[in-house]
């Protein structure tokens, strides 16, 4: 087992290159309407892990929070990194944790 662990902690984030963000009336991201993806930055934090884990034989593990939908950016995330754990915290009480107001 490597002596490095390295966590990663990602973003799934409205896609606005679609063009279709929508938000509910309280202020919330409307899911429904709007498509999200890995956050840019986040995918540069994966590609950093991996170029640690491939130099010097690291563990990875990957978390985000998020609804169910956030498996998806897991997955990518897992791919660039290579991720050896990924945690997804769900709850309907994180809702509108990460939006302004």
């Amino acid at each position: 087992m490597p002596d490095l662990n390295i966590a990663v902690i990602i973003k799934l984030e409205p896609d606005f290159s679609e063009g279709n963000v929508s938000y509910n009336a309280d202020g919330t991201l409307n899911r429904a309407e709007t498509k999200s993806i890995l956050g840019p930055h986040s995918a540069i934090a994966c590609a950093a892990a991996f170029y640690a884990k491939v130099k010097y034989g690291a563990r990875i593990s990957v978390g985000t929070m998020g609804p169910p939908i956030a498996d998806a950016a897991l997955a990518q995330a897992q791919q660039i990194c290579d991720a050896e754990e990924l945690h997804l915290y769900s709850d309907r009480l994180f809702a509108g944790a990460d939006t302004w107001g």
